[in-house]
């Protein structure tokens, strides 16, 4: 029988290698970026002039000049002296009506040039100029009586009004327009009391009245001139020193 026996060898342990350390990654620290906005354009507006307030003067050097100035002189006078903010500096019968002049050709290139914007009519085409006119005009600084009965580009024709405040070319740009537009395009532009080719009893502001830089006196001047100038060619151009 054969017989048995525990053997003295201890059995093998596997060794297992130990896993490779790894060393933690070191990240950096999170930063916030910082982001300086774009600047917006902003359009910058033109000031609006700022009217003289009821019973306000300006306190300047230029507004006691003018009124030593004026004060011994006959006549009414009417200035505005404006900064480019719309300060006002000095002024003088500055909403007193008068009766203007040239003054209605600022309005009556700025309606023109309205219609060229608008397509209404070209700088290019060709205007008449009327016999009729030259004997109206009293004279021209610019054409000559060669001139009439030839045709003119319009842009020759705002030129010489512009530059030259020819007669003869406002007269015949009337043509082309009204008073009523006249007068729409004059409040447009901010001359809120200038009324073109107008009645002076249908003005809204109709009878005029002494400010605070205005006399009764020169206001009774004006309006005497202006029913006469209205009676004597039916009709009127009124705008103030402030328009």
């Amino acid at each position: 029988m054969a017989a048995c026996s525990r053997s003295s060898a201890q059995p093998e342990i596997p060794v297992i290698a130990a896993a490779p350390a790894y060393e933690t990654a070191t990240l950096p620290p999170i930063v916030t970026p910082i982001i300086t906005p774009i600047p917006t354009a902003t359009n910058t507006a033109t000031p609006e002039p700022t009217p003289t307030p009821n019973g306000y003067w300006p306190e300047t050097d230029e507004q006691y000049a003018a009124n030593s100035l004026l004060s011994s002189q006959s006549g009414v006078y009417g200035f505005v002296v404006m900064e480019a903010d719309g300060r006002i500096v000095s002024s003088y019968n500055s909403r007193t009506p008068f009766v203007t002049a040239s003054t209605y050709k600022v309005v009556l290139m700025a309606d023109i040039l309205k219609r060229v914007e608008n397509g209404e009519l070209s700088l290019d085409q060709e205007l008449y100029l009327d016999h009729a006119i030259f004997d109206r005009s009293g004279g021209d600084m610019y054409f000559t009586w060669g001139d009439a009965g030839t045709y003119k580009p319009l842009g020759d024709l705002l030129y010489a009004v512009g530059a030259w405040s020819s007669n003869v070319s406002a007269l015949t740009l009337l043509t082309l327009t009204t008073p009523d537009a006249l007068n729409e395009t004059a409040h447009e532009i901010g001359m809120e009391q200038t009324y073109l080719f107008a009645n002076p009893y249908e003005v809204p502001y109709w009878p005029p009245q002494p400010g605070v830089d205005s006399s009764q006196e020169d206001i009774d001047e004006v309006m005497t001139y202006i029913i006469d100038s209205y009676e004597e060619e039916g009709w009127v151009n009124i705008t103030t020193p402030y328009d």
